[in-house]
């Protein structure tokens, strides 16, 4: 599985993609969890994830809402 660029900022959780599901048409569901095993970190309504994607033209950094 991916695992998160390791140039996050400091404090901020790394994840790794366990699993990833197409459920529609240019739409995923992804599975992310702590690479050690530990518990992710509690989320409220409003939070989001920025995913770092590698491409052709360097990393992308795009926000989703959980």
């Amino acid at each position: 599985a991916p695992e998160a660029r390791s140039d996050t900022p400091s404090g901020t959780p790394k994840a790794v993609v366990r699993e990833r599901t197409t459920v529609a048409d240019d739409v995923v569901a992804l599975v992310l969890t702590d690479p050690d095993g530990a518990p992710l970190p509690a989320w409220t309504p409003g939070a989001h994830v920025d995913l770092v994607l590698e491409g052709p033209g360097g990393p992308l950094v795009r926000q989703y809402s959980l």
